[in-house]
């Protein structure tokens, strides 16, 4: 099974940069709410491991 930071930066990777400035804007802000998810899972994963042990 994926992790989730695995599949939130695919779909990063998967985003366009769009034709219209207010696409490109609409992209940008779901690139930094991306980004921020794929920092919350990572440190989720961090502490998930650490609880572990």
């Amino acid at each position: 099974m994926q992790s989730l930071c695995d599949v939130l930066e695919k779909t990063l990777l998967q985003f366009g940069r769009g034709e219209t400035a207010e696409q490109k804007t609409r992209n940008q802000k779901n690139l930094v709410h991306l980004r921020k998810m794929i920092d919350a899972a990572r440190l989720a994963e961090k502490l998930e491991k650490q609880n572990r042990r």
